[in-house]
C-alpha cells in the first residue's frame, strides 16, 4: 500500500513538473511573439523616416573623429555635439544657398537663350503645327504645375526629415559608444563573430567613403582639361564644382556637364557639345564613376567589385541617396554571415 502511495505521489509530482515546464515554455513563446510584434510595429512606424535615421547615423560615423577633437577641447559631450551640429549646418546650408542662387541665374539665362534661338526655328519650320504645339504646351504646363505643387507639399516632410537627422546626429555623437555597446549585448552571437561583422562593416563604410572621395577628386581634375579642350569657361571653377557634386551619392558628374552640353547646343556649338558629351560619358561616367570607383571601394573593403557595384545600384534604387552606402554594406554583411554559417557547419 505504501509503495502504491509513493508511486502515485511521484507520478503526481512529475505531472506538476511537466505542467510547470510547459507553462514556462508557453510564457517564453508568448513573450517572443509579443516582442516580434512590437518590433514589426516599430519598424512600420519608422518606415517613412528610416532613410533620415540611417543618414544621421552615417554622418555621425563619418564625422565622429572631428567630434572627438572638439570634445577633447571643450570637455562636455552636449556642448561638443551642439558645436558639431552648428558646423554641419554652416557647411551644408551656405554652399546650398550659393548653388541655388547660381542655378536660378543660369536657368534664367538658359531660358532667354532658348527663346532667342528656338523662336526663329519655330516660325520657319513649325508654324503649321501651332494648334498641336499649343496643346502640347498646355500639357507640359499642367505637368510642371503638378511637379511644383508636389515640391511645395513635400516641404514639411523635408523639414521633418532634417530635424530627425539633426536629432540623430546629436545623440549619436553624444551617446554613440554606449548605444553600440548595448546593441552588441542584445545580439546572441559569439564575441568573435560580432567582431568579424563589426570589422567588415567598418571596412565597407570606410571603403565607400575612400572610393567616393578619391574618384570625386580624380573626376574634378580630369574634367578641367575636358572643359578647356571643348571651349567651356571658366573650366577650372566648373571642374572644382563637378568634383564637389560628384561626392553626393546619386548625383554624379553628369549633374554638372550635362547642363553645359545643353547650353552649347542652344548656342549652336554642335561640335564642342558632341565632343564634350563623348569625353564626359567615356572618361568621367564610365571609366571613373563606374569602373574605377567600384575598384577602389572593393579593394579597400576587401570584397569582389561585382558585390559593390550591385550594392550601389540596388541601394540607390531602394533607399535613395543613402543607398550608395547602405546597399554595399547589406550585401557585404550578408555574404560574411553566409560564409560564417558555412564554416560553422563544416567545423
Amino acid at each position: 500500500m505504501q509503495k502504491l502511495t509513493k508511486n502515485l505521489n511521484r507520478h503526481y509530482n512529475n505531472g506538476n513538473e511537466g505542467d510547470i515546464l510547459l507553462k514556462k515554455n508557453y510564457s517564453k513563446y508568448v513573450f517572443l511573439a509579443i516582442l516580434l510584434g512590437l518590433i514589426i510595429l516599430s519598424l512600420i512606424l519608422l518606415k517613412p523616416f528610416i532613410v533620415s535615421l540611417i543618414s544621421g547615423i552615417f554622418l555621425a560615423y563619418v564625422l565622429y573623429p572631428v567630434y572627438k577633437i572638439i570634445l577633447a577641447r571643450v570637455k562636455n559631450k552636449n556642448f561638443a555635439a551642439s558645436i558639431m551640429l552648428l558646423l554641419i549646418l554652416i557647411v551644408i546650408l551656405v554652399p546650398m544657398f550659393f548653388l541655388a542662387n547660381c542655378l536660378v541665374k543660369e536657368s534664367s539665362s538658359i531660358y532667354q537663350l532658348a527663346i532667342e534661338k528656338l523662336t526663329p526655328v519655330y516660325e520657319k519650320y513649325f508654324s503649321s503645327l501651332k494648334p498641336y504645339l499649343s496643346e502640347i504646351t498646355k500639357n507640359v504646363a499642367v505637368y510642371l504645375t503638378s511637379i511644383i505643387s508636389g515640391l511645395i507639399v513635400s516641404v514639411p516632410k523635408i523639414i521633418i526629415d532634417t530635424i530627425i537627422v539633426l536629432f540623430v546626429l546629436f545623440f549619436t555623437f553624444r551617446d554613440g559608444k554606449n548605444i553600440l555597446s548595448e546593441l552588441k549585448n542584445l545580439f546572441p552571437l559569439k564575441k568573435e563573430i560580432q567582431k568579424k561583422i563589426s570589422e567588415k562593416a567598418k571596412l565597407t563604410i570606410n571603403g565607400v567613403i575612400y572610393g567616393v572621395l578619391l574618384t570625386s577628386i580624380i573626376e574634378g581634375i580630369l574634367a578641367i582639361p575636358g572643359f578647356y579642350i571643348f571651349d567651356v569657361f571658366p573650366h577650372v571653377i566648373l571642374g572644382l564644382v563637378l568634383g564637389l557634386v560628384a561626392i553626393l551619392p546619386g548625383a554624379g558628374p553628369a549633374t554638372v556637364w550635362l547642363p553645359v552640353v545643353i547650353l552649347k547646343l542652344l548656342k549652336g556649338d554642335i561640335f564642342n557639345a558632341i565632343g564634350l558629351t563623348i569625353y564626359c560619358v567615356i572618361v568621367l561616367n564610365l571609366l571613373i564613376e563606374t569602373l574605377l570607383k567600384t575598384k577602389f571601394i572593393s579593394k579597400k573593403a576587401r570584397v569582389h567589385p561585382i558585390l559593390i557595384l550591385l550594392g550601389i545600384i540596388c541601394g540607390l534604387k531602394f533607399f535613395g541617396l543613402i543607398g550608395a552606402i547602405l546597399g554595399p554594406l547589406i550585401f557585404v554583411i550578408t555574404a560574411l554571415v553566409i560564409d560564417i554559417y558555412i564554416r560553422m557547419h563544416k567545423d
